[in-house]
């Protein structure tokens, strides 16, 4: 016998909508669009004006298309060395972060008489600091000045993101696998690797991005503590770019040749943008399941 088949009907969820629903999911509707257009704008903006000759208009409507800020990119070796540091910087950064995040998360998501203490003095830190001249002193001391320890080694743990990753590792992982790990003779460090960090896997890669992110965007700490130019990250070269577009000296050249010069500065300068954009974009949508998975559930009061 044919089975018959099952017509399935689906129901339209507005019509159990009351008008003020209506209203209030209209409006959030509208702010969301709002808040989009906001952001994605100067994206879209720094993009097409890399590619055209000349300021644009508001309408995103280039007059000139053009290649020159690419070729001058290419041309120009400190943009390759600022971008092969961040990618230094931001790898080891990350993998220094996440293991002092990891152990001191775990470290507090265990109970034990000290753990009061400790989460205090690390909330302590999230208020208060010593200030940017002790800061300073004390890398200048420990002879981290001018070394890439100076970007990575300060900033290697954040307490926000450890209270996170605290959070996940209390609420997440069943108290009765550290009870059967204990009887299988697993010590502390043995179920941390085997067993916590394999069943973590969504809040860290949602901590790695912020640490990423973080650091890849970071110019203020090179700006303090890097003094060779072949140190410094992308950030920092991009922004020695733009000082340079607004102070350059054009007044003695003739107006044709101060014009190209400067038009020159200007769409190098959004390539440059471009350029220090591409690796965030292109990370995040592999990352970007993991957010409510990973930092909802760490975000849980325990």
């Amino acid at each position: 016998m044919k089975r018959k088949k099952e017509v399935v009907i689906k129901e339209n969820p507005m019509r159990f909508y009351t008008l003020a629903d209506k209203v209030v999911l209209g409006l959030t509707t509208f702010v969301l669009l709002l808040f989009f257009v906001v952001l994605l704008y100067p994206l879209l903006y720094a993009v097409i004006s890399s590619f055209a000759k000349g300021v644009l208009p508001l309408n995103l409507i280039p007059t000139r298309i053009t290649l020159e800020g690419y070729i001058a990119c290419i041309e120009y070796r400190y943009i390759w060395t600022g971008f092969r540091n961040s990618v230094i910087y931001t790898l080891l950064g990350t993998g220094i972060a996440l293991l002092v995040t990891i152990c001191c998360a775990y470290a507090l998501s265990v109970k034990h008489r000290l753990r009061g203490l400790m989460l205090a003095i690390c909330m302590f830190t999230m208020y208060f600091d010593g200030g940017l001249i002790p800061n300073f002193l004390w890398i200048n001391k420990l002879g981290l000045y001018n070394t890439v320890w100076a970007l990575v080694l300060p900033g290697a743990l954040s307490v926000y993101n450890m209270l996170v990753m605290r959070t996940y590792f209390e609420n997440s992982i069943p108290a009765e696998l550290h009870e059967a790990a204990q009887l299988d003779g697993a010590s502390e460090i043995g179920y941390l690797i085997r067993v916590v960090v394999p069943l973590s896997g969504a809040v860290i890669a949602v901590i790695a991005l912020y640490y990423i992110s973080s650091l890849w965007n970071s110019y203020f700490q090179a700006m303090l503590y890097i003094q060779d130019l072949e140190k410094l990250p992308l950030s920092n070269i991009l922004r020695s770019l733009l000082l340079t577009a607004q102070n350059a000296g054009l007044t003695t050249m003739d107006s044709s040749t101060a014009q190209k010069i400067e038009e020159r500065q200007e769409v190098m300068k959004y390539c440059v943008i471009v350029v220090s954009s591409v690796p965030m974009l292109v990370l995040y949508p592999f990352i970007q399941k993991y957010f409510v998975k990973g930092v909802m559930i760490g975000a849980v009061k325990g």
